[in-house]
């Protein structure tokens, strides 16, 4: 694991976090999406790992589908 790949993790929580905070019947959708979606990225920067991007990109379908 890289020097940075410790604070990938921050962004996790910090989704998880804010998923449960903003969550609820008048949440405006995209701000929240806009929230989550940079949290993720940032996870991808700190990890800088292939591997993530494309687990990142396989949830999103995965979103997108359902």
């Amino acid at each position: 694991m890289n020097k940075w790949g410790g604070f990938s993790f921050l962004p996790v929580v910090a989704s998880i976090i804010s998923f449960f905070i903003l969550r609820g019947p008048n949440t405006d959708l995209p701000l929240v999406i806009i929230i989550l979606g940079s949290l993720s990225l940032f996870a991808i920067i700190f990890d800088n790992g292939v591997m993530l991007i494309l687990v990142n990109f396989l949830v999103l379908t995965d979103g997108i589908s359902v």
